[in-house]
């Protein structure tokens, strides 16, 4: 246990900070001897130790098993609440786009993905061909009075929105200031 030489000129018991009561050696030539015992007094015998250092590791894993559920429920309730965050949202943007479509069916405008082809005349007719670069072209024709318009695009769909969308502006009346 100690690294002193010499003969043991003494014993004394002495009482550790964990109760337990030791023998304290007193050497010959010990010039620190003073100091050795009071560290000794400090410090737990190591049986009391080694309890104390498991009973210490066991709470530590007791108190970190706490935070990780209680960082678990926090989360639970953050997604409970980032989920109703994300509902309300949801609802506020279908409510701005229902009425938006209220507005449009008062003044008598067609609504829905279709509407843009519902403001196309009768008669009038709409052709698509696919080039071999993978594009697709599209034309629309047989309106009266009105030159054929012909677009391209990289799809069908935006192609044929692209058709009516250019229909409708050339219908439009030219806006006075």
């Amino acid at each position: 246990m100690s690294s002193f030489s010499g003969a043991v000129i003494g014993r004394e018991q002495v009482t550790r900070r964990c109760g337990c009561v030791v023998e304290f050696l007193h050497y010959e030539s010990d010039p620190y001897r003073a100091a050795r015992k009071e560290k000794m007094q400090q410090k737990r015998c190591p049986p009391c130790g080694k309890k104390a250092s498991e009973v210490f590791s066991a709470q530590q894993a007791a108190d970190a098993k706490a935070l990780r559920d209680a960082r678990k429920a926090k989360t639970a309730e953050q997604v409970a609440a980032d989920e109703a965050a994300a509902q309300e949202k949801k609802l506020a943007r279908r409510r701005e786009h229902d009425e938006k479509i209220a507005e449009q069916r008062r003044r008598g405008e067609p609504t829905g993905a279709g509407a843009v082809f519902t403001l196309l005349p009768a008669g009038a007719c709409l052709g698509l061909e696919r080039l071999p670069s993978g594009r697709w072209v599209g034309w629309l024709a047989g309106v009266a009075g009105q030159p054929n318009i012909t677009r391209d695009a990289a799809g069908p769909v935006g192609l044929l929105f692209k058709l009516a969308q250019e229909f409708e502006r050339q219908q439009a009346p030219p806006v006075t200031a």
